[in-house]
């Protein structure tokens, strides 16, 4: 075979559909599971068990911390003022806010303002915005930063998105953006009902977007939330699945617990109000799957017997918490915190925008060690784990990951033969998806290697045409396959924060299980048709970067895993800076034992390496 020839593709397009679709359809069928209680009695039955399961999942039983809370200086406005606040969440966690306090001794509703996507956090003019005009209808606000973002930034006034592979890191540390964000909101709830300007008994929440997920989380776990409105966030899990999201609305294993419904029905009887935008680019929060959601929240409030504090509305707008919004909220919490006689849109007042300087807690260079994200990274972190067997650790790998064995029986679908002695084809993978494989020549004969070749940049990316050419001229049997969401099977069209397979291995997380799991299944089902074509070769697999994760979960997890791994560019452990893809992200691994563990694990079993 001549050096120049190239990897042939076994699709004359891309088929990154067909991964897409499988998720989807998983995901679908998980949805479909969550079916309504017939009866209350079910209903709370069941809701018992979600709560108990969301609090585990989420780290809610920590031990509290004293709040500690400072005051950091105030701003005077027409009818009211704002304070800047800090508190601990936990010891070496602190949160920043704002605090917007009416004139006067109250005491006052109070309502917990949670910012979305919005690097600079609670001082961002759209998020301001809130505070202001819910302090001139009398109503006590506190905006806080979420971890990651604003005075919570990974580096003092570094304004960035605080998703991607910094929220990731939680998962790999054993805890979750998600669970951060609820424990936080929760110890600001704490804070307002430390004050004696604060009614206790009258507190709401809201937010737009990341912001609308914490305030549903929030509501559906902290009874103290007495009114929820959560703008431009409700969909369905289903829907989140395969749809571009932030890490922080991403719960590992959430579609197994729940659909959305569920979460959005433990508010109930509370009252609660969803506001969504006709126009949203985000397809997840789209009118579809948001109305099949309340539909099945409306009959939890059905049960509960308070079908009147329930109310969505889809308005003629883009995403955000825009005006008609504002007039909304104002008029929802109006009503179920102030005591007014009706829940109608309230005309906005009129308010000034404060720069965000005056708004930020601590001078240039003051901001304490404990209000960056590093602190948010070290508190999350659980303890390193040690096992009485290889087996033990095995077993707790495994429910990780979210390993499920191949049933056997690997199938080629395709084949064909090109010229010059190369040929193509595809092998099912465990979840039934063709994966192409590509073969540079004759099968070798028995004692002889034959090599597979896998890279997470898909077979015919650089390591997978090096490795080509390379037994091109050597004359060694190769087969180059693609994984699944990479290559020929490829769906997503860019990578989020500079994170490749973002979209892919977050679906698969909500699914239960991960990304590298699928691949080390798939990996298995690719020796066992390559190794039947060509008996008694030996079979060696080359990967590169986390393709390497996959091929070394697969030794470590598949009894019957016999091939020699060959690793290219992996570093010593998955939390390494470099590793800039989502599939290293596997929720608890580091406190499991990180690479060096698995590494020991996937020797051959008996081998002391």
């Amino acid at each position: 075979m001549k050096s120049h020839t190239p990897i042939p593709a076994l699709w004359a397009s891309s088929h990154g559909h067909l991964h897409r679709e499988r998720l989807r359809r998983e995901a679908s069928e998980q949805a479909l599971s969550h079916a309504l209680p017939l009866s209350l009695s079910e209903l709370e039955t069941r809701f018992r068990r979600l709560r108990k399961a969301l609090q585990e999942k989420l780290a809610l039983d920590r031990e509290p911390t004293p709040l500690d809370v400072r005051m950091h200086g105030e701003v005077a406005r027409d009818g009211y003022r704002i304070q800047k606040v800090s508190f601990l969440s936990e010891p070496g966690v602190r949160v920043t806010g704002n605090l917007y306090v009416p004139d006067g001794t109250g005491p006052f509703p109070a309502v917990l303002n949670m910012h979305g996507h919005w690097p600079q956090g609670k001082i961002a003019a759209k998020v301001q915005a809130r505070g202001h005009l819910l302090a001139r209808q009398g109503m006590v606000t506190l905006a806080v930063d979420a971890a990651g973002t604003g005075e919570r930034a990974e580096k003092e006034r570094d304004w960035t998105y605080h998703g991607a592979l910094k929220a990731a890191e939680m998962f790999l540390a054993g805890d979750s953006l998600m669970g951060r964000q609820v424990r936080d909101n929760r110890r600001a709830l704490d804070v307002l009902q430390s004050l004696p300007f604060v009614d206790g008994e009258k507190i709401g929440a809201t937010g737009a977007s990341g912001g609308g997920n914490q305030t549903m989380w929030l509501a559906a776990l902290d009874a103290r939330v007495k009114a929820a409105v959560v703008v431009v966030s409700v969909g369905s899990f289903e829907a989140y699945v395969t749809e571009r999201n932030c890490l922080c609305e991403t719960l590992p294993g959430g579609l197994l617990l729940a659909e959305e419904w569920e979460v959005l029905g433990l508010i109930a009887p509370r009252p609660l109000l969803i506001l969504n935008a006709l126009h949203d680019i985000c397809p997840a929060f789209g009118h579809a799957p948001m109305d099949a959601t309340c539909r099945q929240v409306e009959e939890v409030y059905l049960l509960h017997n308070a079908r009147e504090k329930l109310d969505w509305r889809v308005f003629e707008t883009t995403h955000g918490y825009h005006p008609p919004m504002l007039q909304a909220l104002l008029g929802w919490m109006g009503h179920w915190l102030a005591g007014e006689p009706g829940s109608s849109p309230h005309a906005l007042p009129d308010w000034l925008e404060v720069s965000e300087e005056e708004l930020l807690c601590f001078p240039p260079g003051e901001r304490p060690a404990e209000c960056g994200y590093p602190a948010v990274r070290a508190a999350g972190r659980l303890p390193d784990r040690t096992f009485a067997s290889p087996d033990e650790a095995r077993a707790e790998l495994a429910r990780l990951v979210g390993w499920t064995p191949p049933a056997g029986g690997a199938e080629w679908v395709s084949k064909r033969a090109l010229p010059e002695g190369t040929r193509v084809g595809a092998i099912l993978s465990p979840q039934m998806l063709p994966l192409p494989v590509a073969v540079n020549g004759p099968w070798p004969a028995p004692g002889a290697e034959f090599r597979l070749v896998l890279s997470p940049f898909g077979k015919a990316g650089t390591f997978g045409r090096t490795q080509w050419r390379e037994a091109a001229a050597t004359g060694l049997a190769l087969a180059a396959a693609d994984l699944p969401g990479v290559g020929e099977l490829a769906w997503e069209t860019e990578p989020v924060a500079d994170v490749r397979l973002h979209d892919t291995a977050r679906a698969r997380l909500w699914l239960g299980s991960s990304l590298a799991a699928e691949w080390a299944g798939a990996i298995a089902v690719l020796c066992e048709a390559l190794q039947a074509r060509a008996p008694g070769a030996r079979m060696r697999v080359v990967a590169e970067k986390e393709a390497v994760l996959a091929a070394l979960l697969c030794q470590a997890l598949h009894p019957a895993a016999a091939f020699e791994l060959v690793e290219s560019d992996c570093p010593a452990s998955a939390a390494d800076p470099q590793n800039d893809s989502l599939v290293w992200c596997l929720p608890g691994f580091l406190p499991w034992g990180d690479l060096p563990a698995l590494r020991r694990l996937a020797a051959p079993r008996g081998d002391a390496r």
